[in-house]
């Protein structure tokens, strides 16, 4: 992370004026998801958030990184539990260019994928694939 929030007090303020921004925005009726918090402290604020998205939920599902049925919340815990806080911003950037680009929702490029090895669901599509 570019700053890693060394300053604590300037991060936690920062962290409640994005919460506080968010909490007005529900009061007026804008859809503001924890998700969308999350990416505004990690890229607007430089403050150490984990935003999981429906690409970053999908591609932890896929890579088995979260068990089936693990709600996007719930994969917020785990991918905090597993990372250091310094790579939050590398994680989230890396694997939503792989969601993107390669695990995408209707047809994923198991075939070019770098972590197929590692992906449950690649085995069945790719002909030769040895986990």
């Amino acid at each position: 992370m570019r700053d890693d929030c060394l300053n604590r007090e300037r991060c936690r303020r920062q962290t409640n004026d994005v919460l506080a921004a968010s909490v007005r925005a529900r009061e007026l009726g804008l859809p503001v998801s924890e998700s969308l918090n999350a990416c505004v402290l990690l890229f607007g604020s430089h403050v150490s958030a984990m935003p999981v998205d429906t690409l970053v939920h999908r591609v932890s599902l896929r890579l088995g990184i979260v068990p089936p049925r693990t709600s996007p919340e719930a994969t917020t815990d785990v991918l905090e539990a597993a990372l250091q806080p310094r790579d939050y911003f590398a994680f989230h950037v890396n694997v939503i260019r792989l969601g993107r680009e390669v695990c995408q929702a209707p047809r994923p490029r198991y075939e070019v994928c770098p972590l197929s090895e590692r992906c449950g669901n690649s085995q069945a599509t790719v002909p030769g694939l040895r986990r």
